[in-house]
């Protein structure tokens, strides 16, 4: 449960559904809790909470341990949106029309969602400049049937006023009504001054209100879509087809959205522009409008369900089928204004019909996408997963990339309102855009190297959303979460193998496995391995400890390694003198997360270390590990 206040956002833990309902917007609460700092970024190049947080004015969280109401009055805004939010509750369980009427996109389905960010239409989903237009056009219709008069706007502006603190002021609601205030004014005052100017003044005075903006997603898509769509308004007007309207309208769109899709989303979808030409005219003139009529008359409701159903299923389809998603790994901030002015060529040709210049960015596009192949250097990152392990190994000139666990974070609590508020997972949120951020879409392994849910509780939301070729477990001592992997191997037609004591190539380079089985413990059955690259040795070590150290030392003549994966989050219980003095590593990485309940790791085990350079993730966020002549390590922090 969140709430905000200003500067501050308060987040407090509820024990029970009943306790989220005892809540309104409004409410007057006392607040215990400690004050601290918003985390700022733990993976490289994803998403930055305390960036995020800022865009927003806020600079602090309170973690509370208790609330208290102290009042439910509040002033006839808030009753307003209490009412609002009672009727819509009474009308729809969907979520949509708290999506489109009141801006909260949390009650829409997570799944759902995630379809129509593939599909490159996620947009149509945020209350913006066309959502505004819209409804201010109905407000328009509405009073000029009353009484017709020049002065209208000033009404329907200050109702708009109200709208922006009923969504919630997002800056793409707060550009739209804004921005009809400046037009309005423009127009009314005969200052003739040119549309795109006034952008740019508008733009200039959102970002001296609050330079941290340019953090938010939403203001870069909006202001930067508005800009080029104002740029090339006379173009656009050349079209008298609204189906050619829309589809250059798109198309311009998309293009002008590219670099901010690279930077967050790490990947376009080609067909977005074709399935636009679908769904917004769908949402813009039939869903959000029939929101607004629902909300009034609910006997209208059926015809919006299946309007909604119609939608959700085409999206989910597209985004099954779909086949042209270009993966772009992410770039340096100075790469951006070379897009910028190659789109803005291009887009300034497509207007006058010349239309091969189209191929100059299909080739920029193809370009980006496979230029990881052109790296000779190996990689190891260890994700920041929490507490669990997830590490990646990219062969040299991206010829293989090899998983090694998913994470996975153990909920002690499953009740069902738990579960319906949890909206992402640490594969859709952490694993999967790093991967995409470096030019990876697809795994050739995962390795997955025992059954505890903190090493292998993210593998079936992995393999759902994300192409596997192949997943390696431990010896066949299967649990039931490992069996509920294999189920969905099987359905999907993935290749698996059961392995313990072995030695297998890829591409040339070797992975040795050297833990034998282990029927009697999931760690000490982990999967332990390691492989040489670029004349650098590597030992992964899962959950395993001193015991199988033993069986290592004896069975094997281990070579000296460059980089040990410290076993089971640094617990005292793995780790022994007699493996560091045989294998002498040059680097540690541990996994680990913060003030996690098991206090990994161990401070025995960092004494241990004590003279070895270590890296832990709880510390260092994630760590990223370039190898070729030499060894390079770079951590978040």
């Amino acid at each position: 449960m969140t709430f905000y206040i200003p500067n501050q956002i308060i987040n407090y833990y509820a024990s029970s559904e009943d306790e989220l309902k005892q809540y309104q917007v409004g409410d007057t609460i006392i607040v215990s809790g400690n004050i601290k700092e918003p985390t700022s970024q733990r993976n490289f190049h994803l998403f930055n909470y305390k960036h995020y947080l800022l865009s927003l004015k806020i600079n602090s969280i309170i973690e509370a341990d208790q609330i208290t109401k102290v009042s439910s009055d509040c002033n006839l805004l808030f009753q307003l949106k209490r009412w609002m939010i009672k009727r819509i509750e009474k009308i729809d369980n969907t979520g949509y029309m708290f999506n489109f009427i009141l801006g909260d996109n949390s009650k829409v389905d997570s799944e759902t969602t995630a379809n129509y960010r593939i599909n490159g239409i996620s947009h149509l989903f945020s209350i913006s400049g066309m959502h505004i237009t819209l409804f201010s056009s109905i407000l328009f219709f509405l009073l000029n049937l009353i009484y017709k008069n020049k002065h209208n706007f000033i009404i329907v502006f200050l109702i708009l006023l109200i709208y922006v603190f009923l969504t919630g002021g997002s800056p793409s609601i707060i550009r739209g009504v804004g921005f009809f205030l400046v037009l309005n004014v423009n127009r009314y005052f005969n200052l003739k001054i040119k549309t795109l100017i006034l952008f740019i003044y508008f733009i200039c005075v959102m970002l001296l209100f609050n330079p941290y903006l340019v953090y938010h997603t939403g203001f870069l898509f909006s202001y930067t879509i508005s800009f080029y769509l104002i740029l090339f308004q006379g173009g656009i007007a050349k079209y008298k087809s609204y189906i050619n309207k829309l589809l250059i309208t798109s198309s311009i769109s998309f293009m002008a959205s590219i670099p901010i899709l690279i930077q967050t989303n790490f990947s376009i979808n080609a067909l977005s522009i074709i399935l636009n030409l679908f769904f917004v005219p769908l949402v813009s003139f039939i869903i959000f409008p029939l929101s607004l009529i629902t909300f009034i008359i609910p006997m209208f409701y059926p015809l919006l369900n299946l309007c909604i159903i119609l939608m959700e299923t085409t999206s989910n389809w597209c985004a099954d089928v779909n086949g042209l998603t270009l993966v772009l790994c992410a770039i340096p901030f100075y790469i951006v204004p070379f897009y910028y002015l190659i789109i803005t060529f291009i887009i300034h040709k497509l207007l006058i019909n010349e239309y091969k210049y189209i191929v100059v960015l299909i080739v920029i596009l193809l370009g980006h996408h496979f230029i990881g192949r052109l790296d000779s250097r190996a990689l190891v990152s260890m994700i920041d997963v929490g507490q669990g392990d997830s590490i990646l190994i990219k062969l040299p000139n991206q010829r293989a990339s090899i998983l090694i666990d998913t994470g996975g974070i153990v909920s002690y609590n499953n009740e069902p309102w738990q579960i319906r508020n949890k909206k992402s997972t640490i594969a859709d949120s952490t694993i999967i855009p790093y991967l995409k951020s470096i030019g990876i879409d697809h795994l050739d392994y995962l390795i997955l190297t025992h059954g505890d849910y903190d090493h292998i509780g993210e593998a079936i939301n992995l393999i759902n959303h994300f192409k596997v070729k192949a997943v390696i477990f431990n010896s066949g001592n299967n649990n039931d979460l490992e069996k509920e992997v294999i189920k969905l191997l099987k359905i999907k037609k993935i290749p698996y193998t059961n392995i313990s004591q072995e030695t297998i190539k890829i591409h040339g380079y070797p992975f040795y496995f050297i833990n034998d089985i282990n029927e009697k413990d999931e760690n000490e059955d982990s999967l332990v391995f390691y492989t040489n690259i670029y004349n650098k040795k590597i030992l992964m070590t899962g959950d395993s400890g001193i015991d199988s150290e033993k069986d290592w030392l004896m069975e094997y003549n281990l070579p000296k390694m460059d980089i040990l994966k410290i076993g089971h989050h640094g617990s005292n219980g793995s780790t022994s003198d007699d493996l560091l003095n045989t294998i002498k590593p040059d680097y540690a990485i541990i996994s680990a997360g913060v003030n996690n309940r098991f206090g990994h790791p161990h401070k025995e085990v960092l004494a241990k270390l004590n003279s070895i350079p270590t890296y832990v993730t709880s510390i260092n966020g994630m760590i990223e590990i370039y190898i070729k002549s030499s060894i390079l390590v770079n951590a978040v922090r």
